[in-house]
C-alpha cells in the first residue's frame, strides 16, 4: 500500500491530518522533525509522497528532492506564508505548494489521494 509521510513540527495540525487521512483510507506516517523524516523515509516502505512544513526546510530535505529525482516520490510543501515564497519552493524543485492556512484535512485529504492515484 502507498504511504504518505507528513513532516510537521505541530503536533495538534499533525494529528489533525493523521486522523483525516486515516479516515479516508490514506496511510500515514508521521514526523516532527527533518531528521526523524528522514530516519521515517529509510525504514518505512512504499512512501510515495512527502508533505513538509516549510517551517522545517533546512539542507537536509535535498535527501527528499534528491529522492524525487531517483525514485518519483512526489513532495508537497505546506507553507504558512513566512517562510518561503511560491517561487523560493520552485527553485528548490518542487512544484506543489499549498498554503496550510487556505487548505481544511479533507481537502488535503483528497488532493493527496487523487496525487496517489496517478
Amino acid at each position: 500500500m502507498k504511504k504518505i509521510l507528513l513532516i510537521d513540527n505541530d503536533i495538534f495540525f499533525g494529528k489533525m491530518c493523521a486522523n483525516a487521512f486515516v479516515k479516508n483510507k490514506i496511510d500515514v506516517v508521521f514526523a516532527r522533525s527533518i531528521d526523524k523524516g528522514i530516519e521515517k523515509y529509510e525504514t518505512e516502505k512504499d512512501i510515495k509522497l512527502v508533505i513538509i512544513d516549510s517551517a522545517l526546510i533546512s539542507d537536509r530535505i535535498s535527501k527528499f528532492i534528491k529522492e524525487k529525482e531517483e525514485k518519483n516520490i512526489e513532495i508537497f510543501i505546506l507553507n504558512s506564508g513566512i517562510n518561503f515564497s511560491k517561487d523560493d519552493i520552485k527553485k528548490m524543485g518542487i512544484e506543489n505548494f499549498i498554503e496550510k492556512s487556505l487548505i481544511t484535512t479533507d481537502k488535503l485529504s483528497k488532493l493527496i489521494k487523487e496525487q496517489l492515484n496517478s
